[in-house]
């Protein structure tokens, strides 16, 4: 039997996706991505609504993760392209969490300070206002 006629075990996805690597063109690089996405978008994005408790924001991150695999220089050198992308998934999600955290704390000392404002100018009317008695 020659070499050529021998029939290797099937590859696994993660090998599969490697040799589709092999062309470091972009048309390929693309290709790859899409199959990820279609084979892994849906628990990607479950995954990432348990980090991040909105719909929404999963699906950003997602997309966000999906961008970086495609800007990567040497994709053929990342040999498990799947947990890579649920890895760049995770760093974005803790990003964004640490993001939305710096938002929220500034929107409560702002609704203070208008608050303390608020009242401040309250007062001083109540101070000017003439008495009626």
């Amino acid at each position: 039997m020659t070499r050529e006629a021998e029939s290797p075990a099937s590859p696994t996805h993660d090998e599969h996706l490697s040799q589709s690597h092999e062309g470091e063109n972009g048309a390929a690089r693309q290709e790859v991505v899409e199959n990820l996405f279609r084979e892994h978008n849906q628990a990607l994005l479950a995954f990432l609504r348990a980090r991040l408790a909105s719909d929404q924001a999963a699906r950003d991150v997602a997309q966000e993760a999906y961008v970086k695999l495609l800007q990567l220089d040497r994709p053929q050198e990342i040999s498990f392209l799947r947990a890579y992308l649920y890895k760049i998934a995770a760093n974005l999600a803790t990003d964004h969490r640490r993001r939305q955290k710096t938002r929220d704390k500034v929107a409560a000392e702002t609704a203070l300070f208008e608050f303390a404002y608020a009242e401040t100018q309250f007062r001083a009317l109540e101070a000017n206002r003439p008495s009626t008695s």
